[in-house]
Order: structure tokens, then sequence, then C-alpha cells
């Protein structure tokens, strides 16, 4: 446990951060593993299987990182007002809620999986594999679930060690299985590309194992009892979804939008689709960055408006942004003057078209990361504050940004001009977004959002 309510703030985030940023590194590897191991043995149908496959998987998983905040803040807003009574509470009641989402999802996937795979166009020579694939993804959706929540509950008391070890271990697991499952090495049966699947499962069952150990072994305020699990508890649940929710449909709008994104992108050829993979990168180094450090602003606001210190919280978010914004202008001004030292990472140089497409992209777009980053620290703010209207807010500002900015702009400029349009579109739709919650952050509103201010 580690009490964020006194001293360093800048130590506190730091501290927290790292091990954040390293467990963000890990699963980003923990979901490129099967693609790696299904391209390199199983070639591009497998592939192909793993990638439409992800958009689903990653939709579902959206929703219940919503819900994980939700508990996280609740938790993390108790703890911070030494209520240890409450903090085990609303763990048992977490629990059972994260267990049956998990169990709607999968009864959704093996009942539906065949209607969207058909609306997402999935060729029909894959057909059958994608859904074999999605139904062994689907089984394993209560153990991702579950250990997803217990590392939101070990962050919202100030421990980001606890599922560094779980992730490191499970990816380990996932990568070493894969090839023995795929191929049918030694006693293992061969399973293709469902042998992925599996190694996947198998990994996140392990990951949630050594989660609940740790969690009874060290936890003590965040252990969860069987008695506390089957007690249905209407209030908490409401409380959970209320701030929850709102953050999980956020999630849900902003992967479906950079799906339907991907189709412009797709439309304008090979070296148009490399160089926006490549920009994309450069922007998943200023997103995992932040997302890291946007952990620990939650963690930290959500203990100390428990504990009624709202200018610490302040303070937290101001130092928070600060390390935000100065390793971000780092990457904007590279981006702006020397694009090619950060694209060369992704890219070939010489000769390639995909190259100086880039170089345009980065220029036209590294800027809005700036705004990015504002909307990144505000909203891990106001879920940590607890403030439900806000979560509402930044997803109305998620939807009009991404569906009615973003999309119709990206289809508007692309057809005069082209990909360079389309980097524009992606550029203004952060910047009005990172303005908006500028503004509801202005206006003091979050201030009275404390789970600890309303009725319990």
């Amino acid at each position: 446990m580690n009490d964020l309510t006194v001293g360093s703030i800048r130590k506190h985030i730091i501290q927290f951060a790292i091990p954040v940023l390293v467990t963000n590194m890990i699963q980003l590897v923990y979901i490129l593993i099967n693609r790696i191991w299904a391209g390199k043995i199983l070639g591009n149908d497998a592939i192909a299987v793993v990638t439409i496959a992800s958009v689903i998987i990653y939709a579902m998983f959206s929703f219940s990182i919503g819900l994980s905040i939700g508990v996280s803040t609740i938790t993390g807003q108790y703890f911070g007002a030494k209520k240890m009574a409450r903090v085990k509470r609303t763990v048992g009641t977490a629990f059972l809620l994260t267990t049956i989402l998990a169990i709607i999802m999968t009864v959704v996937i093996q009942i539906l999986n065949k209607p969207i795979l058909e609306l997402l166009q999935t060729p029909q020579s894959i057909m059958a594999t994608t859904q074999s694939y999605m139904n062994w993804i689907s089984y394993g959706f209560i153990f991702l679930f579950l250990q997803l929540l217990i590392t939101f509950l070990f962050r919202s008391i100030g421990n980001t060690k606890y599922p560094l070890i779980a992730s490191t271990i499970s990816m380990v697991v996932n990568a070493a299985l894969d090839p023995f499952l795929m191929l049918g090495i030694g006693p293992f049966p061969k399973m293709g590309v469902d042998g992925a699947a599996l190694g996947f499962v198998t990994a996140n069952f392990v990951a949630f194992a050594i989660g609940l150990y740790l969690l009874k072994k060290h936890g003590k305020v965040l252990d969860i009892s069987w008695k506390r699990f089957f007690k249905i508890d209407p209030p908490m649940i409401k409380a959970i979804l209320k701030i929850g929710a709102p953050t999980g449909f956020q999630n849900v709008i902003i992967s479906l939008g950079l799906t339907i994104g991907q189709f412009f992108i797709d439309k304008s050829g090979t070296d148009a689709v490399a160089a926006y993979g490549a920009v994309s990168m450069v922007a998943n180094i200023v997103l995992y960055y932040s997302w890291s450090i946007s952990a620990a602003i939650s963690a930290i606001t959500a203990q100390n408006i428990g504990a009624e210190k709202i200018k610490r919280a302040v303070k937290a978010l101001r130092q928070g942004y600060a390390l935000m914004f100065y390793f971000t202008l780092i990457v904007v001004l590279i981006s702006m003057i020397k694009p090619e030292w950060l694209l060369v990472l992704f890219l070939k140089e010489n000769g390639n078209q995909a190259f100086e497409i880039g170089k345009i992209g980065l220029r036209s777009v590294s800027v809005s990361y700036l705004f990015m980053i504002m909307l990144i620290s505000y909203d891990s703010f106001y879920n940590g504050a607890g403030d439900t209207m806000a979560a509402m807010m930044i997803t109305m500002i998620t939807l009009f940004g991404t569906w009615v900015i973003r999309i119709p702009m990206m289809w508007y400029l692309d057809k005069f001009y082209g990909v360079e349009g389309i980097w524009l579109a992606l550029g203004l739709s952060n910047i009005v977004s990172g303005v908006v919650s500028f503004f509801y952050f202005r206006s003091g509103r979050w201030k009275n959002k404390s789970v600890m201010r309303q009725k319990n």
C-alpha cells in the first residue's frame, strides 16, 4: 500500500508511472506476440485472422477498462479517506460485476461472432477460422477482465509493482506456448491459429492467478472473500457503473472510430498505409508515456479527493501534465524540424515514397499531440475525482471529435487533398477535444463530484 495523500507529489508520480509504463509496454508486446507467431509460422491468412479478431476483442476489452477505472476511483477515494471497510465492499462488488460482464461478453461472441464478422466483411476464405479463433479467445474473457480489474485495484492504493510482476510472467508464458500449440510440438496437439488463442487464454489465466494470489497474500485491504463476492450490493453497483460506464463507452467509440478511419487511409494506397502506420507509432510513443503518467494522476487524485485535499489533487494534475508536456514538446519539435529521425525507426529512407508521405504527416499532425495529452490528463483527473458528468462530457467530446469532425473531414478533405487532408482531419479533432476538456476543468464543476460527498 502507498499513501498518496502525503509526501512529494512529483516523486509519487514518477515512482507510480515507471512500473505502469513498463507494464503497458509488456501488454503491447503481449498483443503483438500472437500476430508475430501467427505470421511467421502460419502465414498471411493466420495474421489476417488475428488482426480481424483483435478489432472485436479490443472493443469489448475497452468497456472493461472503463468499468475497472470506475472501481479504482471509488476504491482510491475510500482508501484516501481511510474507510477500509468500504474499500473491501467495493472490491467484492467489483469482482461480481466484472464476472457478470465477462460471461455476457462470452455469450455474445459465441452467438453473434459470425454476424459480426460478416459486418466487418471478413473474407469467406478465413471466415470459419476466424470464428473458431474468436470462440477460443472468448473462453478467456473472464480471466482477461478479472486480471485487468486486479491491476486497477492495486493501482488505486498506489501499488504498481505487483501488476508488473503478473504481466511479465504471463507474457513469457504466452510467448513460450504459442509455437508449441500451433505446430503440435511434443505432447501438445497441432491447433494452428487456434493455438495462439489458447496460448493467450492460458497466459491471461496465469496473470489472473498470480494477481489473485498477490491480492490475498499482500493486499489485505483489497482481499476478496467469497462472502463479499456473492453479496449483491445495488448502491455500489450503481456507483461503479455511474463512473465506469461513460469511460467504457468512450473507449468503444474511439476503437470504432479508428477502425473506420483506417478505411480512408487504405483507399490512398500502400505507401499511405505504411506512412500512416509509422506516424501512428510515433503517436504511440507519446500515448504510452502519457497513459503511464495519467494513471498516476488518477490514483493520486482519487486518494486526495477522498481525503478532502483538493488543492493537492489539482497540484498532481498540473505536475503530471507538465511531465507529459515537456516530453511531448520534444517529440513535436523533432517531428517538425527533423521528422526523419523518428520515421527511420519504422520505415526505409532511401527512395521510399512512404517515407516522404510520413514526413508531411508528422509535420501536419504532431502539434495536435499537445492537445491530445491535455485530453488524456484531464480525463484521468475527472476519473480520479469521480466526476461522472465530466466522464459523460469527455465521451461526448470524443464522439464529436471522432464522428462529427474526424471522419466527415477525412471524407471531405480526402476528395480534394488526398492523404494530406486526412492528416489535417486527425490533427483538428485532437485540438477540439483538448480545448473543450480544458474549459470544462476551468469551470470547476468537478469539485463536488467526489464519491465521498455523495450518499453512500
